[in-house]
């Protein structure tokens, strides 16, 4: 029921005609996620680090690990927060994992199902090493990393339509540690002042219908609750109160 909903959703908002494509199974999409090596996710890393000035665009914190290299060299520390950080995909990354306690390949799997079904991405642009690219990814603190890939907010490109890489930041729940100004705004260089792609626009603009879609159907507080109960007891609650057909149809194929 709430597939249906959110489906119904986003083709009222950025469709007018479903997918002729037959929706994927978990083995077809998890088959098509192939892995990347550590030393691509490293470099890319130092990319979206540099182009970010070392800071999480939605919360403002600062590297910590940077700061301490800027401390041990004797060069000057940006003022706090200071946070640990990572690169978040915007299309998931088999190497980005969210959650000790989930596999990372049913949970990037899953969201590639929803991109598959729900939009018109050609997915395949994605595969294999062509998803570490700075176009694709945003350097973030941990936590609103998590939160990011859970849909809980989203970055608004209507609120600035004639500023290419400028954002609005739409919070669709709770989460203290936003920035204050609520508008994000990518650089096109790194730190040494040399080219660099920002984030496309048009996958955040897919990230930001998804996430309007699960909010507004509910399924996003839904979803996350039935995983909770699942990470907490590591499996059936006692209380009987797991919605054992959702608990399915997230974990198996």
């Amino acid at each position: 029921m709430l597939a249906k909903r959110g489906s119904s959703y986003w083709q009222k908002a950025i469709r007018t005609e479903p997918s002729s494509n037959q929706t994927p199974t978990f083995d077809d999409t998890a088959a098509r996620i192939e892995n990347t090596t550590r030393a691509q996710q490293s470099t890319l890393r130092s990319q979206v680090a540099s182009r970010e000035r070392f800071r999480c665009p939605i919360t403002r914190s600062f590297c910590n690990n940077r700061k301490k290299v800027l401390q041990n060299k004797g060069l000057e520390v940006p003022g706090e927060p200071y946070d640990l950080m990572e690169t978040a995909h915007i299309i998931p990354s088999l190497l980005n994992k969210f959650d000790p306690k989930t596999n990372p390949a049913a949970e990037a799997a899953h969201t590639w199902d929803m991109f598959r079904s729900w939009t018109n991405l050609d997915l395949e642009k994605f595969v294999g090493s062509k998803i570490n690219t700075p176009a694709n990814a945003i350097y973030m603190e941990i936590g609103t990393h998590r939160h990011f890939g859970h849909f809980g907010f989203y970055l608004d490109k209507d609120a600035f339509p004639s500023d290419p890489n400028k954002y609005g930041l739409r919070v669709l729940d709770s989460f203290k540690m936003f920035n204050n100004s609520m508008v994000v705004d990518f650089a096109t260089t790194n730190d040494l002042g040399e080219p660099i792609d920002p984030p496309d626009p048009e996958l955040l603009r897919i990230h930001a219908a998804l996430a309007q879609v699960l909010h507004i159907s509910g399924a996003a507080d839904y979803l996350e609750s039935v995983e909770r109960v699942c990470d907490d007891y590591g499996t059936l609650a006692p209380t009987g109160e797991t919605d054992i057909g959702l608990l399915l149809s997230l974990r198996l194929p």
